[in-house]
């Protein structure tokens, strides 16, 4: 029963890095004809290193450990022995595992004979977006070179380049037009280059962008934030990566405590400090995410599934540790994530212990709703970050308090005549670019569009998106393919167990472009011909698909 038991921890360790069921993987199957290259084993040596105990590489497994069978008969052997451990080629995280946007495909003869034709017709039509890639990779260190990287569709992986936008389209370096669903990844909730985001940017460029005196339309922008969302003080930072920083930052000062407390399903940028994940085989413990952070960067964060009791349990039981809590209130991961119960107890469980909850509103912020997911739910967050949609499209991010929660940045309000001064001690903030005249000035124009047209705006367009995604589940089943859209406000995810990337590729093909983290986003400009050209691209790749038998 033991080695039973052993056995099945290593096709669990298999399942879950190939994105497979269990149940489904074949041990005696070579691990190259279940999908897996070099890239994908590396993510298995660390997890069985720790489950049992011993050190491997990756040319073993294209070696002599070709099958889960061989490599469960070494392992147990090892066991007996107690044997010198195999020198390993990687540190000891898992390296590549943020390059994955999907599970591994399952290579057959007819999935093979397809890219050899599909290719070349997809290079043909794109071939300066890749011409481009590979000069780019010489100068420009960009990760999104690599993301979703598999041998199989090694020569279609690269970015479109785009050098026109319109509305809802933009326009490649081969002239091909495509109706744009990433939106900026969110920020071009009102289409590509409005006409009132060229004026604002016009109008200040008529009277230049210099830095070091400040400008009078930040505190414009600052009262217009404030009136729409219903927070009292703000401050002004480049991306959101930075607003989360400065909001993790300013509540630690704030409540004298260091612990963070997060959600998987949240994504809160690239700062060292975020980039925590629970290890799954040491309860209570967090890991880094990836080589470069150290470990001591995670080591005041705590990280549990949305909507777990666990989450509200530690704050009862570690309560007096907790700054903060840090939640994406909706996960732009999976939007079907939605939860305002959970959500108000965690509201309550902070306040109970006097911990700050930090809504990271960067997506959802003016798109659910005016004033973001706090409106749309009645939930009042004690510090919000914004970036995105207030910035119209240039570099800007927000962290937004409720009383006090940012005075350690400034040290507090005070008045001339009187006997004031800043009595909070400071914390460290300042950027050269912060408040910059032209952020300031589209973020202006936004705010006065986004209170402009309201809620019945947010209402109507999340409407859209919602029958939208219910029109392509209905597509989905009727081609039975286990896809399905998930979707808040104006913007959804496809979630799928499969390799999808052969559906994905037959869409830019077909005029619809979608980044590689697959996420989409509705825009005022997209009108109805814009989604009856998207759902005909999806019908279209599925014929495709179908007609070759990979559906």
């Amino acid at each position: 029963m033991q080695i039973q038991a052993r056995e099945q921890e290593l096709i669990e360790v298999f399942a879950e890095a190939f994105g497979l069921p269990a149940q489904s993987v074949d041990i005696d199957v070579p691990l190259t004809e279940m999908g897996a290259d070099s890239l994908q084993l590396f993510e298995v040596l660390v997890p069985l290193q720790q489950q049992f105990g011993v050190k491997l590489s990756v040319r073993q497994f294209f070696a002599e450990l070709q099958t889960i069978r061989k490599l469960f008969d070494y392992l147990h052997e090892q066991s007996i022995h107690h044997g010198a451990e195999a020198i390993s080629d990687i540190p000891e995280k898992g390296v590549f595992k943020w390059m994955r946007r999907s599970a591994e495909p399952v290579e057959t003869d007819t999935r093979q004979r397809y890219l050899a034709s599909f290719i070349p017709r997809y290079n043909q039509r794109t071939g300066q977006s890749k011409a481009h890639a590979k000069a780019v990779r010489q100068r420009i260190a960009d990760s999104r070179s690599g993301i979703g990287f598999k041998g199989t569709t090694k020569e279609l992986l690269y970015p479109l380049v785009c050098n026109e936008y319109d509305g809802a389209k933009v326009k490649d370096l081969d002239g091909n037009d495509y109706i744009d669903m990433t939106m900026g990844f969110g920020t071009h909730l009102f289409g590509h280059a409005p006409a009132f985001i060229k004026l604002a940017l016009a109008r200040q460029l008529e009277h230049g962008f210099g830095l070091g005196a400040r400008t009078d339309t930040a505190l414009e922008v600052a009262e217009l934030l404030c009136e729409i969302t219903g927070m009292d003080r703000v401050a002004f930072v480049n991306s959101g990566t930075e607003a989360i920083m400065n909001a993790v930052r300013a509540a630690r000062a704030a409540t004298r405590r260091n612990h963070v407390l997060m959600f998987s399903s949240s994504y809160h940028g690239h700062w060292d400090a975020v980039l925590a994940s629970a290890d799954p085989l040491r309860s209570g413990t967090t890991s880094a995410v990836s080589i470069g952070i150290p470990q001591g960067m995670v080591a005041d964060v705590s990280v549990f599934e949305f909507g777990s009791q666990a989450a509200l349990e530690f704050l009862a039981s570690h309560g007096e540790q907790v700054a903060a809590v840090l939640i994406e209130p909706v996960p732009t991961r999976d939007p079907g994530l939605v939860d305002p119960t959970y959500l108000r107890a965690l509201r309550e469980a902070s306040r109970s212990v006097g911990a700050l909850l930090i809504f990271d509103e960067i997506v959802t912020g003016f798109r659910a709703h005016p004033a973001g997911v706090q409106g749309l739910f009645g939930i009042e967050a004690d510090i919000v970050t914004y970036g995105k949609t207030i910035g119209g499209g240039m570099p800007l991010g927000v962290i937004a308090g409720r009383k006090g929660t940012l005075d350690a940045i400034d040290g507090g309000p005070w008045q001339y005549g009187d006997d004031s001064y800043p009595a909070v001690e400071p914390t460290f903030f300042g950027g050269t670019f912060f408040q910059h005249p032209l952020a300031m000035a589209t973020a202006k124009a936004s705010l006065i569009e986004v209170r402009r047209r309201g809620i019945d705006f947010t209402e109507a367009l999340n409407e859209r998106m919602r029958s939208f995604a219910a029109r392509l589940n209905e597509l989905f089943a009727s081609y039975r393919v286990a896809i399905e859209a998930r979707s808040f406000a104006s913007f959804m995810r496809l979630v799928h167990r499969e390799n999808m990337d052969l559906l994905y590729y037959n869409l830019i093909l077909r005029g619809v472009y979608i980044w590689e983290w697959r996420c989409w986003f509705l825009s005022a400009a997209h009108e109805d011909r814009h989604l009856e050209q998207v759902y005909q691209a999806f019908a279209d790749s599925f014929e495709e698909l179908r007609s070759q038998a990979l559906i």
